[in-house]
């Protein structure tokens, strides 16, 4: 896995590590920040849950894009675009496909996040997960 940056002490894997308390951050307010994440067995993907590290909705994601691609190629096309009108809850918001996908590479890039008012906050904190 990678990410566009990483502030420091919260690196990518801190994402995924299952601790609430730790959480991936990017390093400055970078509109597109981003997690690429390399698959190897090819899982089938249902959804995308992502949940505000020790509820701290600053810097949680409104708008992620979802690159992706299922092999034979590097290109990675855009798969969905999620959106949350409403304000997130703190115990996270699953985002979910139209139908399964199974992918190789999976990108997600966040365009907007919480609060919508402050250009400055451009950052991106959570615990993430794939279900599958």
């Amino acid at each position: 896995m990678s990410a566009s940056s990483a502030a420091n002490g919260h690196e990518v894997a801190k994402a995924f590590d299952g601790q609430l308390s730790t959480y991936w951050k990017a390093e400055n307010a970078n509109s597109k920040a981003f997690i690429t994440i390399n698959i190897n067995s090819q899982p089938t993907i249902d959804s995308i849950i992502i949940r505000p590290s020790n509820n701290d909705l600053t810097g949680f994601p409104v708008l992620i894009n979802v690159y992706g691609n299922s092999g034979g190629t590097n290109d990675l096309q855009l798969i969905a675009k999620f959106v949350r009108h409403e304000t997130p809850s703190t115990d996270g918001v699953a985002y979910s496909f139209s139908k399964p996908l199974s992918l190789h590479t999976l990108k997600l890039e966040f365009e907007q996040v919480y609060p919508l008012s402050s250009k400055s906050v451009i950052q991106v904190f959570f615990v993430f997960c794939l279900v599958w």
